[in-house]
């Protein structure tokens, strides 16, 4: 049996099955010099792959979990907050994301490639260009542009620190973007729609995992211009699951902030009124 296989044979595709597309398994000996620092224990680069009967067959580094869920996609368009019409919305989270994203990368990267004794001098000139990109992009996020402008702006930087981190990824000999997964979808999610009296300025809802994640990361979690996981809320249309957040404004300053969950599977009819 490989050192890198922890669940039986017949539990687990062989490293040559193109189910694993290329995968660089973690040792037993690796697994276990990571998970002797209480510190990365709950990576979110350290992932696991199951087999059969819910058996772990592999551990692994991941440099850029996720990234094919957008977090490394180009800048798209808004819906418009006044055009409640619009059924074009961009995938929300791109700035949240990637910030979290690039600072993690950031913060955990010596530790583990350091645990792993693949930490190198040309890894750590790779380190330093991200560490730059990522104070950049905080002072960026925090600014007083508008989202658009901020997008545009951090749209080159994420571009590159995604491309850094693959070179780093090669030199460390792990992966980079393999086997990720993106959410639920329509079919798991309970549709809402919205029915805001009068109309609103705006209309905004969010995850509250999100806006959590927001609260910890910027100073203002309601401003749209620095958390962008805030989605416009359509008239129709709208599917949903878990616990979110709302934040409605008039064009006399009155303001509808509270929270509502989506946890059903018929059709829901969701009323703000000012």
């Amino acid at each position: 049996m490989s050192d890198a296989l922890l669940a039986a044979d017949n539990e687990c595709p062989t490293l040559g099955d193109p189910i694993l597309d290329g995968m660089v398994p973690l040792s037993q000996n690796d697994l276990q010099r990571l998970m002797s620092n209480p510190d990365l224990k709950d990576s979110y680069l350290i992932n696991h792959y199951y087999g059969a009967g819910d058996s772990i067959c592999y551990w692994y580094i991941d440099l850029a979990p996720a990234a094919e869920c957008g977090l490394m996609a180009g800048v798209g368009d808004n819906a418009s907050d006044t055009d409640v019409d619009s059924t074009t919305r961009e995938p929300p989270g791109y700035m949240v994301d990637s910030l979290d994203l690039l600072e993690t990368r950031v913060s955990e990267y010596p530790p583990i490639l350091k645990a792993l004794s693949r930490w190198t001098d040309g890894i750590g000139s790779l380190h330093q260009r991200l560490t730059a990109n990522s104070t950049r992009a905080r002072e960026i996020v925090v600014s007083t542009r508008s989202l658009d402008q901020k997008r545009s702006a951090l749209d080159v930087l994420f571009q590159e620190s995604g491309e850094i981190s693959k070179k780093i990824a090669e030199l460390a000999r792990v992966n980079f973007d393999i086997m990720g997964g993106c959410g639920a979808g329509e079919e798991d999610s309970q549709e809402f729609e919205f029915k805001i009296r009068p109309k609103a300025t705006y209309a905004r809802y969010i995850l509250e995992y999100n806006f959590d994640r927001c609260e910890g990361l910027i100073d203002h979690p309601y401003d749209s211009d620095e958390c962008d996981y805030w989605e416009v809320m359509l008239p129709t249309h709208n599917y949903l699951s878990g616990n979110y957040r709302y934040n409605v404004i008039w064009a006399d300053g009155t303001t509808r902030r509270d929270r509502f969950s989506a946890n059903g599977v018929k059709k829901r009819v969701f009323g703000i009124e000012k």
